[in-house]
C-alpha cells in the first residue's frame, strides 16, 4: 500500500469528503469540546478535515481490519477517532509485542515506517493475536461473580449498605445488578489497602499504587494509578471517594482547560453515563475510614476515568486515573514506556499519553458505537485488595504480584 503522503488524524480521501464535515466529528464529541475539528494528542493542537488525493485511508482502514487492528470501524475513508486508535494499537503491538522498536513511539500518525510495516503483515497474511486461544478469561469473571454473591450476602459492608440505600438516579449499579458478561467491556479498578497512605501536611496522600485490569475481547491488560483524589486536587478538607461497586461509563472528554477561549488540554477519556454521575462519599483529608459513610452517598457527574501523567502524582480531586509509564501486556510482559511517556502535558505530541492511550484504544476499536451519546457501556467494578481474599484464586488477579512488577 504505497502512499505519497503521511496519514494522521483528518485525513480524509478526497472522493469521500462529506458535504457537512460537522457529521463526522460532532457526534463523538462532548457539547463542551469544539465540534468542527478532530482533537490530537498536544495541547491545543485541533485538526479539521483535510482532503488527501486518491484512496490512501481507506486502504489503510481496510488493512488495519484485515490485520485485526480495527475490526468494527467502516472503511469509509475518514481518519478519525477509530483509524487513530486502530493505528496506535498497531504501532504499540509491533513495537512490544513484535520487538520491532525501530517503529518509534505509538503516535496514531501513519507515516512511512508504519506503512511500510502493514505492507508486510498484509503481504505475509500476519493478523494480531488479541485473543488467548478458546477462552475469555473465564477465572476471572468466574471470581467476580462469587465477589457479587459474597456481597449479597455480606450487606453489612459500609460501602454495600450506602450503595443498597440510595434511590435516586446515578450510574452506579446495585449489588444485585452488578453484570459480568465477558462479551462487555470490563475495567477493574483494585484500591489498595489504606495502610498505603503516607501522611504529609496532615493530610493522607494517596499515590498512583493501585491496580486496573482492563478486560476486553478476552484480553487482559493491567495498568497501575489511582482510585482516590488527591487532598491538593481537591481544594476541599472532605475529598470525593467513588465507594467500591459497579458504575457505568461511556466515551467523553476530560480536562476542559481553557486559556484565551480556547480549550486546550481536552482529552478522550470515560464519563459516568448518565448526567446525574456515580456515587461518592466524602472523606476529612482524604483517609477514607468506615465513618466516611455516616453521611451516606452523593451522586457526582465529575468523576471521570483518566490519564494521570507517567510520575506518582494522581492529578485528580476523585476520578480514577491510569499512570502511563508501564503496563502489562497480552503476553504477560511488563512493558516499561518511561522513553515515550510524557509526565504532564508539555511534553505531549513529542511524548504520548503511553499505557493510558493503549487502554482507550482498546475499547475504542472493540466497540460497537464510540460516540459520546451512545449507548455502549464500559462497566467499571471497583473493589479493594482485600475483596480478592473472599474468592478462589483472588479472581486470577494477583494483586501484590502485580504492584510489584508494575513499580
Amino acid at each position: 500500500m504505497t502512499t505519497p503522503t503521511t496519514l494522521g488524524l483528518g485525513s480524509v480521501d478526497a472522493a469521500a469528503m462529506p458535504a457537512d464535515t460537522s457529521r463526522c466529528i460532532v457526534p463523538f464529541h462532548d457539547w463542551t469540546v469544539k465540534p468542527t475539528r478532530y482533537r490530537a494528542e498536544r495541547n491545543n493542537d485541533w485538526r479539521a478535515l483535510k482532503a488527501k488525493n486518491g484512496s490512501h485511508v481507506a486502504k489503510l482502514q481496510q488493512h488495519l481490519q484485515t490485520a485485526g487492528f480495527n475490526p468494527k470501524g467502516a472503511v469509509d475513508g475518514i481518519f478519525g477517532y477509530r483509524t487513530q486508535s486502530a493505528v496506535r494499537l498497531f504501532q504499540e503491538y509491533v513495537g512490544t509485542i513484535d520487538g520491532d522498536s525501530a517503529i518509534g513511539i505509538a503516535d496514531g500518525i501513519a507515516g512511512r515506517k508504519t506503512l511500510t510495516r502493514i505492507d508486510r503483515w498484509i503481504a505475509s497474511g500476519k493478523t494480531a493475536d488479541w485473543t488467548p486461544a478458546d477462552t475469555l478469561q473465564p477465572e476471572i469473571f468466574a471470581g467476580l461473580s462469587q465477589l457479587r454473591n459474597h456481597f449479597l450476602t455480606q450487606p453489612q459492608d459500609p460501602a454495600i449498605q450506602v450503595l443498597e440505600n440510595y434511590n435516586a438516579s446515578s450510574s452506579t449499579r446495585k449489588v444485585a445488578d452488578w453484570t459480568f458478561d465477558p462479551y462487555d467491556t470490563h475495567l477493574i479498578g483494585i484500591r489498595r489497602d489504606d495502610t498505603s497512605v503516607i501522611l504529609r501536611n496532615k493530610k493522607f496522600v494517596r499515590r498512583n499504587d493501585d491496580i486496573f485490569v482492563l478486560l476486553v475481547n478476552g484480553t487482559r491488560i493491567v495498568f497501575r494509578g489511582s482510585t482516590d483524589p488527591s487532598p491538593s486536587m481537591a481544594n476541599r478538607d472532605d475529598a470525593a471517594f467513588l465507594i467500591r461497586g459497579q458504575h457505568e461509563y461511556r466515551f467523553g472528554w476530560h480536562k476542559l482547560s481553557t486559556v484565551g477561549g480556547n480549550t486546550v488540554k481536552v482529552y478522550r477519556a470515560f464519563k459516568p453515563k448518565s448526567t446525574s454521575g456515580v456515587l461518592v462519599v466524602r472523606a476529612k483529608n482524604g483517609q477514607l475510614t468506615p465513618a466516611s459513610y455516616a453521611n451516606g452517598a452523593q451522586a457526582n457527574f465529575t468523576i471521570n476515568i483518566h490519564w494521570s501523567g507517567s510520575g506518582t502524582s494522581n492529578w485528580s480531586a476523585g476520578c480514577q486515573v491510569i499512570a502511563g509509564r508501564k503496563y502489562k501486556n497480552i503476553k504477560n510482559d511488563i512493558i516499561d514506556l518511561s522513553a515515550s511517556s510524557s509526565a504532564g502535558y508539555s511534553a505531549l505530541g513529542k511524548k504520548t499519553r503511553g499505557a493510558y492511550n493503549l487502554l482507550i484504544d482498546l475499547a475504542t476499536v472493540f466497540a460497537d458505537d464510540i460516540r459520546c451519546g451512545s449507548s455502549d457501556t464500559l462497566y467499571y467494578t471497583l473493589l479493594y485488595e482485600s475483596d480478592l481474599m473472599n474468592v478462589p484464586g483472588s479472581a486470577g488477579i494477583d494483586f501484590k504480584t502485580l504492584v510489584a512488577e508494575l513499580s
